[in-house]
Protein backbone atom coordinates (compact mmCIF):
# COMPACT_ATOMS: atom_id res chain seq x y z
CA UNK A 1 0.00 0.00 0.00
CA UNK A 2 2.84 2.43 0.81
CA UNK A 3 4.43 1.79 -2.60
CA UNK A 4 1.17 2.62 -4.37
CA UNK A 5 0.79 5.82 -2.38
CA UNK A 6 4.38 6.80 -3.14
CA UNK A 7 3.87 6.04 -6.83
CA UNK A 8 0.60 8.00 -6.94
CA UNK A 9 2.24 10.93 -5.13
CA UNK A 10 5.13 10.92 -7.58
CA UNK A 11 2.81 10.83 -10.59
CA UNK A 12 0.64 13.66 -9.21
CA UNK A 13 3.75 15.71 -8.43
CA UNK A 14 5.20 15.23 -11.90
CA UNK A 15 1.89 16.06 -13.60
CA UNK A 16 1.35 19.14 -11.42
CA UNK A 17 4.92 20.27 -12.05
CA UNK A 18 4.48 19.77 -15.78
CA UNK A 19 1.26 21.77 -15.78
CA UNK A 20 2.92 24.58 -13.81
CA UNK A 21 5.87 24.57 -16.21
CA UNK A 22 3.53 24.66 -19.23
CA UNK A 23 1.51 27.53 -17.75
CA UNK A 24 4.48 29.68 -16.73
CA UNK A 25 7.34 28.46 -18.99
CA UNK A 26 9.57 28.59 -15.94
CA UNK A 27 11.24 25.32 -14.90
CA UNK A 28 11.58 26.47 -11.30
CA UNK A 29 7.80 26.90 -11.09
CA UNK A 30 7.29 23.28 -12.07
CA UNK A 31 9.82 22.14 -9.51
CA UNK A 32 8.26 24.26 -6.76
CA UNK A 33 4.79 22.90 -7.53
CA UNK A 34 6.06 19.31 -7.55
CA UNK A 35 7.75 19.80 -4.17
CA UNK A 36 4.62 21.42 -2.71
CA UNK A 37 2.44 18.53 -3.91
CA UNK A 38 4.79 15.93 -2.47
CA UNK A 39 5.09 17.78 0.84
CA UNK A 40 1.33 18.20 1.20
CA UNK A 41 0.55 14.60 0.31
CA UNK A 42 3.18 13.39 2.75
CA UNK A 43 1.70 15.66 5.41
CA UNK A 44 -1.66 13.98 4.85
CA UNK A 45 -3.49 16.90 3.31
CA UNK A 46 -6.56 16.26 1.21
CA UNK A 47 -6.78 16.98 -2.48
CA UNK A 48 -8.84 20.13 -1.83
CA UNK A 49 -6.16 21.56 0.44
CA UNK A 50 -3.46 20.71 -2.11
CA UNK A 51 -5.40 22.56 -4.83
CA UNK A 52 -5.97 25.60 -2.57
CA UNK A 53 -2.28 25.78 -1.69
CA UNK A 54 -1.26 25.49 -5.34
CA UNK A 55 -3.67 28.25 -6.35
CA UNK A 56 -2.33 30.53 -3.64
CA UNK A 57 1.29 29.77 -4.61
CA UNK A 58 0.69 30.41 -8.31
CA UNK A 59 -1.48 33.48 -7.84
CA UNK A 60 -0.77 36.13 -10.48
CA UNK A 61 -0.90 38.77 -7.74
CA UNK A 62 2.18 37.31 -6.07
CA UNK A 63 5.04 39.68 -6.75
CA UNK A 64 8.53 38.47 -7.59
CA UNK A 65 11.05 38.81 -4.79
CA UNK A 66 12.76 41.84 -6.34
CA UNK A 67 9.44 43.67 -6.74
CA UNK A 68 8.34 43.29 -3.13
CA UNK A 69 10.37 46.36 -2.22
CA UNK A 70 8.63 48.47 -4.89
CA UNK A 71 6.12 51.04 -3.65
CA UNK A 72 2.44 50.46 -4.31
CA UNK A 73 1.20 52.53 -7.21
CA UNK A 74 -1.55 51.66 -9.71
CA UNK A 75 0.66 52.32 -12.74
CA UNK A 76 3.62 50.44 -11.27
CA UNK A 77 1.40 47.54 -10.19
CA UNK A 78 0.14 47.31 -13.77
CA UNK A 79 3.71 47.14 -15.06
CA UNK A 80 4.68 44.49 -12.49
CA UNK A 81 1.61 42.44 -13.46
CA UNK A 82 2.61 42.74 -17.12
CA UNK A 83 6.16 41.67 -16.22
CA UNK A 84 4.83 38.62 -14.35
CA UNK A 85 2.54 37.73 -17.27
CA UNK A 86 5.46 37.99 -19.70
CA UNK A 87 4.14 41.06 -21.52
CA UNK A 88 7.58 42.60 -21.85
CA UNK A 89 6.51 44.82 -24.78
CA UNK A 90 4.16 46.69 -22.47
CA UNK A 91 6.87 47.04 -19.82
CA UNK A 92 9.39 48.18 -22.44
CA UNK A 93 6.95 50.80 -23.74
CA UNK A 94 5.39 52.10 -20.51
CA UNK A 95 8.19 51.88 -17.92
CA UNK A 96 10.18 54.82 -19.36
CA UNK A 97 6.98 56.88 -19.58
CA UNK A 98 6.20 56.15 -15.94
CA UNK A 99 9.78 56.98 -14.96
CA UNK A 100 9.43 60.37 -16.67
CA UNK A 101 6.05 61.37 -15.30
CA UNK A 102 6.22 59.88 -11.79
CA UNK A 103 6.46 62.45 -9.04
CA UNK A 104 7.59 59.94 -6.41
CA UNK A 105 11.29 59.12 -6.67
CA UNK A 106 10.79 55.54 -5.48
CA UNK A 107 8.19 54.87 -8.20
CA UNK A 108 10.56 56.39 -10.76
CA UNK A 109 13.43 54.18 -9.56
CA UNK A 110 11.21 51.09 -9.54
CA UNK A 111 10.04 51.75 -13.13
CA UNK A 112 13.64 52.20 -14.26
CA UNK A 113 14.65 48.99 -12.46
CA UNK A 114 11.80 47.07 -14.08
CA UNK A 115 12.86 48.32 -17.51
CA UNK A 116 16.47 47.43 -16.79
CA UNK A 117 15.48 43.87 -15.90
CA UNK A 118 14.16 43.19 -19.40
CA UNK A 119 17.03 44.88 -21.22
CA UNK A 120 19.53 42.57 -22.92
CA UNK A 121 22.72 41.93 -21.01
CA UNK A 122 25.57 44.04 -22.45
CA UNK A 123 27.95 41.09 -22.21
CA UNK A 124 25.57 38.94 -24.24
CA UNK A 125 25.35 41.62 -26.94
CA UNK A 126 29.14 41.89 -27.03
CA UNK A 127 29.56 38.10 -27.29
CA UNK A 128 26.90 37.89 -30.02
CA UNK A 129 28.72 40.56 -32.02
CA UNK A 130 32.04 38.80 -31.48
CA UNK A 131 30.53 35.50 -32.62
CA UNK A 132 29.06 37.08 -35.74
CA UNK A 133 32.38 38.76 -36.56
CA UNK A 134 34.18 35.43 -36.14
CA UNK A 135 31.65 33.68 -38.39
CA UNK A 136 32.12 36.35 -41.09
CA UNK A 137 35.92 36.12 -40.81
CA UNK A 138 35.94 32.31 -41.07
CA UNK A 139 33.50 32.42 -44.00
CA UNK A 140 35.59 35.04 -45.80
CA UNK A 141 38.76 33.02 -45.21
CA UNK A 142 37.09 29.89 -46.58
CA UNK A 143 35.74 31.68 -49.66
CA UNK A 144 39.16 33.24 -50.46
CA UNK A 145 41.00 29.93 -50.52
CA UNK A 146 41.96 28.67 -53.99
CA UNK A 147 40.15 25.55 -55.11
Amino acid sequence: MKNRLALATGVVAVVAGGIAFAMTSQPEAGLVVAVIVVALVIAGRGVGQVVQTLRAASSPTTRPQFAKAYPRSPELDRLVAAFIAGNFALVRRDAPLLAEKAEDGTVRAAAQDLRRRIAPDPTAIYLLGLGLALAVAVSAYYLMQPR
